[in-house]
């Protein structure tokens, strides 16, 4: 790469924003473009009323960043189309874009998420040579019809099923117009190259950074501690709803006969009526709400659970407990994505309220089996999703696009 390094990113939402799974998968991926010496420019969408220009300094380097305020009345106007891609393809926005253009002239485009690929052929036009690269971080067609599956009203049942259709057209045009596509999902990427063989060689998996926890997890030798059953997860989404209400009526109680001391933690933010009413002091259920460290919880913790039924995409919470050594026991669902096969032996996997609950109540029991899972999970996470493992994977698919 011998041109000026100039890249531009286009962004559903502010990487400098509050942090979730989405911002740290954005933020790594700026510093390592930065480490490689590329100067930075992002033209990210906000909750903003106003537009606004500012700069912020990363590893030392001035990244310039437009906030453009989300367009809701340009949805009212163009119905027909997916909210969360027409509300982000404005006036402001394209002239924030023509003036990076004009002034910078980028040579590498990454688009973070298939909803924002609008704006591919629209730079495309202007700068025929430039590398475009998306960031797929689900096919987001697929992801609202797993939204649609885990709705619990007729209302969101119905949004969902026709947000899933109308963004078709954003995964496709992603697809065909990148010349490279960046899949978090390592089932998404293999669906996708089944679906479009003729593109493989332009599909990647580079798996998500996730955030490092500062306290450390010492998960079998924490013996002098009750048994404590972690999730996490944001406590709005109707798939973690599900997931909790499931686990706290049909498992926990299986649980709690062979370990009465056990205690169960839900960990998020904006727990809804439902997860909130799962507070039994009986059934030692804790609901904590937002918490400023969760480190300092996942360092209690003997075993992480993700009782999911529904859901698409990577489940951070699963990286997250790998990256500690943190036990985990998982649905099917749950391990999607991630590169982990069900016979794996990192996570075990149970589908059934009776086989989850046996698999937990063999990880409370065993600290042969913890201490085995915890060097498993690391080991796992080590090979394929350390910041070296992630930052590989990552160059080797800009190469491979900017070569073409």
């Amino acid at each position: 790469m011998d041109k000026q390094r100039v890249a531009l990113l286009i962004c559903p939402f502010d990487p400098f924003g509050p942090i979730h799974g989405g911002v740290i998968d954005v933020k790594s991926r700026i510093e390592m473009l930065i480490e490689q010496g590329f100067s930075i420019k992002i033209v990210a969408y906000t909750k903003s009323l106003e537009a606004t220009k500012g700069s912020i300094t990363v590893k030392s380097a001035n990244v310039e960043i437009w906030r453009i305020p989300r367009s809701k009345l340009r949805w009212l106007l163009l119905p027909w189309q997916a909210f969360s891609s027409c509300t982000r393809f404005t006036l402001m926005g394209r002239q924030a874009v023509e003036f990076i253009i004009r002034v910078y002239e980028p040579t590498i485009l990454i688009i973070e998420g298939s909803q924002m690929s609008k704006w591919i052929p629209f730079i495309q036009s202007r700068l025929s040579n430039i590398t475009v690269l998306t960031r797929m971080h689900n096919i987001e067609s697929s992801f609202f019809l797993e939204m649609a599956r885990a709705s619990n009203s007729f209302i969101s049942w119905f949004a969902n099923l026709v947000t899933a259709m109308a963004i078709r057209s954003d995964d496709y045009r992603a697809i065909k117009k990148s010349d490279g596509l960046l899949f978090i999902s390592d089932s998404e990427l293999h669906i996708s190259q089944s679906n479009y063989p003729e593109l493989r060689s332009k599909m990647h998996w580079v798996p998500v950074l996730v955030e490092t926890l500062d306290n450390k997890l010492n998960a079998y030798e924490n013996e002098r501690d009750r048994p404590l059953v972690v999730f996490t997860g944001t406590m709005s989404m109707n798939s973690n709803i599900d997931a909790v209400v499931w686990f706290a009526n049909q498992v926990w109680p299986l649980i709690i006969s062979s370990f009465s001391e056990a205690k169960f933690l839900i960990i998020g933010r904006d727990p809804t009526k439902e997860v909130r009413e799962l507070v039994n002091d009986a059934l030692s259920i804790e609901v904590t709400g937002a918490v400023e460290d969760i480190g300092l919880y996942i360092s209690r913790a003997t075993l992480n659970v993700v009782p999911l039924r529904h859901g698409a995409g990577v489940k951070i919470k699963i990286v997250q407990a790998l990256s500690q050594g943190l036990p985990t026991v998982s649905t099917s669902v749950g391990i999607n994505g991630i590169g982990i096969s069900p016979d794996s032996g990192i996570v075990l996997v149970a589908d059934t309220a009776n086989e989850f609950a046996e698999q937990c109540c063999n990880v409370l029991r065993s600290s042969d089996l913890r201490r085995s899972l915890s060097h498993k999970s690391k080991s796992f996470y080590d090979s394929r999703y350390s910041k070296d493992a992630v930052c590989s994977a990552f160059f080797l698919a800009l190469n491979t696009a900017y070569e073409k």
